[in-house]
């Protein structure tokens, strides 16, 4: 069972703090039972989604990321302007 609780944050789409992100996704891949690969994998998937709901973000755009604990994995629904994302990530590696 996971420990941990959903949450909402909302980030910059451009700049030094967007790059906080995939930083956070990581620790919460492995704060909800996943390995520091599953947290590494998941860091990857979610700048690979930023970097695609932002492409066309102005300068003061903000996201949003919705964390959620799903069965076995993380959800995280992106929203950018009218563009919008979801990401699901098995925590396969589990910890060791």
């Amino acid at each position: 069972m996971s420990s941990v609780s959903p949450f909402t944050m909302t980030l910059p789409a451009q700049g030094p703090f967007r790059e906080l992100a995939p930083d956070l996704a990581a620790k919460y891949a492995e704060l909800a039972g996943g390995s520091a690969a599953d947290g590494k994998a998941l860091a990857a998937a979610l700048d690979d989604a930023l970097a695609k709901i932002t492409a066309a973000a102005g300068p003061d755009a903000s996201v949003e990321l919705a964390f959620r604990p799903a069965n076995g994995g993380v959800d995280i629904a992106l929203r950018c302007g009218d563009r919008s994302s979801a990401l699901t990530h098995a925590l396969v590696a589990g910890k060791q």
